[in-house]
């Protein structure tokens, strides 16, 4: 059976009918309500009348939304950290020298501490510094080398 479009179904699979009516419906007058979900990418049928609609229901709706809250929380508590972090590495470049040598962690290990106390409850770890100074997101204290 031919649907056009050159499209060509056999007409005693069991999909033929299916396939059929799919075309039918997508050129027929109901063809400006169907819609393709931004998440799934499956297709839908837009019963509400509403021509914003970019999802094939709440489901989706709601997990889209949740991924992209998500990203943003996360963002926002990477920028949180590395703003303590960055105070931090001010506080231990202004510790004497003597100070400095009387400290039992290292400096990483100092500047984690004293973050994690700024930025409650977020937790800030030596790898975290170590990753952020590897990205160039942050810079050594004054008178440490790599």
């Amino acid at each position: 059976m031919g649907l056009g479009g050159g499209f060509k179904v056999d007409a005693k699979g069991q999909g033929a009918r299916a396939v059929s009516l799919f075309f039918q419906f997508i050129t027929g007058p109901f063809w400006k309500d169907v819609g393709r979900c931004k998440r799934c990418r499956k297709y839908f049928w837009n019963r509400s009348g509403h021509d914003d609609k970019v999802y094939c229901g709440r489901r989706c709706a709601s997990a889209h939304t949740a991924i992209r809250r998500a990203r943003e929380r996360r963002l926002k508590e990477y920028e949180s950290k590395l703003a303590a972090v960055r105070q931090a590495i001010g506080a231990f470049e202004r510790l004497s020298a003597d100070r400095k040598s009387r400290e039992k962690h290292t400096w990483k290990g100092w500047v984690a501490n004293a973050a994690t106390r700024e930025c409650s409850p977020l937790n800030v770890t030596s790898h975290f510094i170590t990753l952020a100074i590897n990205q160039n997101k942050l810079k050594l204290p004054v008178g440490i080398g790599k």
